[in-house]
């Protein structure tokens, strides 16, 4: 236990180089070494890559993150951005999971269909989204918006300027 204490230390060097990989777009090289550094305990050997994954998982745009080590006194950071698939109200953004990363952005790419609905109803609603964008695209017509309301009512806004109310019963069958 002693002599693997001592390999331990000896080889738990100071971590000198951060290699970030990613297709940047979002978020940049020097963000993602900030956040490792900033959370960067110990050294080779004992730095907690967890930690510092949870961190880079952080930003805004990062869907996911890993790190390795690299002998003798690296980290390898690989960054997977966020995909944005919709909007979210009027400053959100959900990814193609129908997940909300982001609120309160001040770039929204208006081109994408705006969701909308009750708090915690992001998934629900970018799923009907799909599944009706699918039927409709058959026939020539695409989706701009998609609303739910509190109630659970159902309307939705087609690039012709139709504004369609399904309402809240037989959605499906409605839409056939």
């Amino acid at each position: 236990a002693v002599f693997v204490l001592l390999v331990r230390v000896a080889l738990d060097q100071s971590v000198r180089r951060i290699m970030v990989d990613a297709a940047f777009q979002r978020v940049s090289p020097v963000e993602v070494e900030q956040v490792v550094r900033a959370n960067l305990r110990g050294g080779f050997m004992t730095a907690d890559l967890e930690r510092m994954r949870r961190a880079v998982e952080s930003l805004a745009w990062v869907d996911r993150a890993r790190i390795h080590r690299v002998w003798p006194d690296g980290l390898r950071i690989e960054v997977v951005e966020q995909i944005a698939a919709a909007r979210w109200g009027d400053d959100g953004l959900l990814n193609t999971r129908g997940e909300l990363f982001m609120t309160g952005s001040r770039h929204v790419p208006q081109e994408l269909p705006r969701l909308d609905g009750p708090a915690g109803t992001e998934a629900d609603v970018a799923q009907r989204y799909l599944a009706i964008q699918g039927r409709l695209v058959e026939q020539g017509l695409r989706i701009v918006a998609l609303r739910l309301d509190a109630r659970g009512a159902w309307e939705m806004d087609l690039a012709n300027g139709v504004t369609v109310r399904l309402g809240r019963r037989q959605v499906d069958d409605r839409m056939e």
